[in-house]
């Protein structure tokens, strides 16, 4: 993925791990907002002589949780952490509809979004699932 800024939001890069547990030890020393992506897992549907496979990404948009910040610090982190969800989620959208592979296949009902507290050592944020 190409350099993301959204809203002022500035991703400082991306990782990609084999399993999502494998982030901790990528994440260790990082510090402001990171895009992680787990290794998509791939199962097959169909006849033997005409299967398809099918795709199942988990991406992680994250940033280290700040200790003891106030209620209202924690909602602007979640909030801003929202805001480049929506700029990713956007950007597959526009490769979608361009027909870019791997996107040619995507469901945007697949979608599954989820908040994440503490993970990975620390890293508050959104974790996002995907199918294609």
């Amino acid at each position: 993925m190409t350099h993301l800024k959204t809203e002022g939001h500035d991703v400082q890069g991306h990782l990609v791990v084999a399993h999502d547990g494998h982030a901790t030890i990528q994440l260790k020393d990082k510090q402001g907002i990171w895009l992680v992506v787990v290794m998509p897992s791939t199962t097959y549907s169909g006849q033997p002589d005409s299967y398809q496979p099918h795709d199942t990404m988990m991406l992680f948009v994250l940033e280290k949780d700040i200790d003891d910040q106030a209620r209202a610090s924690e909602l602007q982190q979640y909030q801003r952490l929202q805001d480049v969800l929506a700029a990713i989620i956007d950007y597959i959208g526009e490769q979608q509809a361009e027909g870019c592979s791997p996107w040619n296949d995507f469901d945007p009902s697949s979608i599954e979004i989820d908040p994440e507290y503490r993970e990975f050592g620390g890293f508050n944020g959104w974790s996002m699932t995907l199918s294609y």
